[in-house]
């Protein structure tokens, strides 16, 4: 139940204009920061074709992207952009 009432709060945290750059940038001088580091965090699995393996194959693609906003300016002090792929596979037959 906790977990369902955290995911919750965050969806109408993400929903609410709390999100919103200038907002979030007014809010990090209220509490004293001088940077904010924020950024988008993307999975794409990709699945293989049926054949007959022993191991069943799955392709997973993230995309990190991270921006650091300066709090005096508001202008973006630093960003990067990962990507990264990563295969597992799992035995169809358990021994």
């Amino acid at each position: 139940e906790t977990q369902r009432g955290n995911i919750g709060q965050e969806m109408a945290h993400q929903y609410s204009d709390a999100t919103d750059p200038k907002t979030r940038v007014e809010y990090a001088r209220q509490i004293g920061a001088q940077y904010i580091l924020s950024g988008t965090l993307r999975s794409i699995e990709k699945k293989q074709p049926r054949q007959w393996r022993l191991t069943k194959k799955t392709l997973m693609y993230y995309s990190l992207n991270l921006e650091m906003t300066d709090i005096k300016t508001g202008l973006i002090a630093w960003s990067d952009a990962v990507e990264l792929a990563r295969e597992s596979s799992v035995p169809i037959i358990g021994w």
